[in-house]
């Protein structure tokens, strides 16, 4: 019997020999950017009933979207944007409903890439356009489209 306990206390000795280490956990709490997009309201673009479908091209039927950013007392000026959407798997576009139609969103003349931040300085506003496309090699079916994506701002 004394056998066995001393075998069992071997044992147990094994197994309590690990490593340990402390971990140290530390950031710094930032307020929220204290601004408001829309003042808090969806905002819709309406690209209208009368889009011909082989003339969807990424070009026609570009609107300006027109929003709204009103900072109060930002603590930097130095902010970005982001559009956050379901990405439709080409052009860079916003998927909608419609199979093989994108909502594709140009800042400036440049496509902005969705649910990527870009930079820019408050209170000057990135002038943001969206667009029909659709995928290449494919036609569209005539009907009614939507799709959504929300708009973000935080410090760079």
């Amino acid at each position: 019997m004394d056998k066995f306990i001393i075998a069992m206390l071997s044992v147990l000795t094994l197994y309590t020999t690990a490593e340990a280490a402390n971990l140290s956990f530390k950031g710094t709490l930032i307020i929220p950017a204290p601004c408001t997009i829309n003042n808090n309201t969806e905002k819709e673009i309406n690209f209208g009933n009368n889009l011909v479908t082989d003339k969807v091209d990424g070009v026609n039927y570009r609107k300006n979207v027109n929003y709204t950013l009103v900072c109060t007392n930002p603590p930097s000026n130095a902010l970005k944007l982001r559009l956050t959407a379901t990405d439709a798997g080409y052009n860079n576009a916003i998927k909608t409903n419609m199979p093989n139609l994108g909502i594709q969103i140009y800042n400036g003349s440049t496509v902005q890439p969705i649910n990527t931040w870009f930079n820019f300085t408050y209170p000057t506003l990135p002038v943001l356009d969206a667009v029909p496309v659709k995928k290449a090699g494919t036609s569209l079916a005539a009907g009614d489209f939507t799709a959504t994506a929300t708009l973000e701002v935080d410090y760079q």
